[in-house]
């Protein structure tokens, strides 16, 4: 019974992380990009070199986060 809760928990976890970083990054690529506003940290620094350089937002904020 207790495995059963904890995997119950763990998969209440994921589901929850995989569904924040889904609106996370509809938000980036629906508002922020269109419009032309930028965000603080790693995101906001991809978006400019996004601007710059057409490479991929989401692959520039995997590979600055990785640090």
């Amino acid at each position: 019974m207790i495995h059963l809760k904890m995997m119950r928990h763990r998969l209440l976890r994921y589901v929850g992380i995989t569904l924040g970083c889904l609106i996370a990054s509809c938000s980036i690529n629906l508002f922020l990009v269109p419009s032309h506003l930028l965000t603080g940290g790693a995101t906001g620094i991809a978006i400019i070199a996004y601007y710059l350089t057409q490479l991929p937002i989401g692959l520039q904020t995997f590979l600055y986060n990785i640090p």
